[in-house]
């Protein structure tokens, strides 16, 4: 466990240093390919590139404090910076897209030269598909190692590519048909098409932030309390998941035999435990709130000797009560 640890990290800053690198070239690219043409939809890409490059070294910094252990003071870890860095990049989206709006409005009203297209365009394909090999690296990467920070980054690196592609064929279109108009256009479809993005980022971000239901992390904890739960364990309930990044703190009621005596509660317990996080995708760990059970769970329990029996077994349902995120109760009933 600890060695994979160590691999993610590693993985992680890599990824982190590739994504700056590349950003930077992909930036330098995009901002000659508007200098030598002049065009106001080269212009919204070439800045898009650059909220790429800040996002990335805000990336690096932020991967890198995600991993440090917890503290006296940060006694959940510090994974939430990667959380941060999310909204950050999504907000540096928005702002970037209010600009290249604002820009293109201005060109559309009072007009804008268009010179040297071919090598602008040339240029833009090349940062384009350098965009396209990033954003499915970080994407391979972020996944594998559950990081928040490499996915929101890889999200904005493929938008970015389909901005690209967008550009080339508005462009394509402006040189069949000499209408100068289009370029602007194309700059303020840019711009509101960055604007939706950005704002979607802030919004999982925040969700990420404030612990907001995710009904897919919610079914795979179910999945894996399902799958590894141990004989004599009755019920599981109120189970709610704080996210640190990619570590996990959960805590649960867990219903167990009235007859059984604390020791035995509590090795039943830390054996569970340890049989379900050894398999949970994501690091982390679980407290249980131990409960004894009462006679409205004979129905669903499995004891075969128990000597408080008062109905007999019908049907198991180890997962009675919703499983919820911390700070937003879910009303889905697993």
């Amino acid at each position: 466990m600890y060695e994979k640890k160590n691999k993610d990290q590693r993985d992680r800053l890599r990824a982190a240093q590739v994504s700056l690198i590349a950003s930077f070239f992909i930036m330098a690219c995009k901002f000659v390919a508007f200098q030598v043409s002049g065009s106001q939809a080269i212009f919204s890409d070439a800045a898009e590139s650059g909220v790429n490059v800040v996002a990335a070294m805000l990336a690096l910094i932020v991967v890198a404090l995600a991993f440090k252990p917890a503290d006296t003071k940060h006694p959940y870890g510090h994974g939430k910076m990667e959380f941060f860095s999310a909204a950050f990049e999504g907000g540096l989206i928005t702002f970037a897209a209010i600009a290249i709006l604002i820009q293109a409005i201005m060109a559309l009203i009072h007009g804008n030269s268009v010179e040297d297209l071919g090598f602008g365009l040339v240029l833009i394909g090349v940062g384009g598909l350098s965009n396209l090999l990033l954003g499915l690296y970080l994407k391979k990467v972020g996944t594998k190692a559950q990081s928040k920070a490499l996915l929101a980054s890889s999200a904005h690196v493929l938008s970015d590519l389909w901005t690209s592609v967008g550009i080339i064929v508005g462009l394509c279109l402006y040189l069949l048909t000499g209408w100068l108009w289009i370029d602007s256009c194309i700059a303020l479809i840019v711009a509101l098409f960055l604007i939706y993005s950005g704002v979607n980022i802030v919004k999982e971000a925040f969700r990420d932030l404030l612990d907001g239901t995710d009904n897919g992390l919610v079914e795979s904890l179910a999945a894996h309390v399902e799958k590894y739960r141990l004989p004599g364990m009755i019920q599981i309930h109120r189970a709610r998941i704080l996210r640190s990044g990619n570590f996990h703190h959960i805590d649960a009621h867990l219903i167990v035999p009235q007859f059984w005596d604390v020791e035995k509660a509590h090795e039943k317990t830390e054996k569970f435990t340890k049989r379900m996080m050894e398999k949970y995708p994501y690091d982390g760990e679980v407290c249980f709130h131990v409960e004894p059970c009462r006679k409205a769970y004979c129905t669903s329990c499995e004891c075969s000797r128990c000597p408080i029996r008062q109905a007999e077994f019908v049907e198991r349902s180890f997962l009675m009560e919703e499983f919820v995120a911390l700070s937003e109760p879910s009303k889905k009933k697993l």
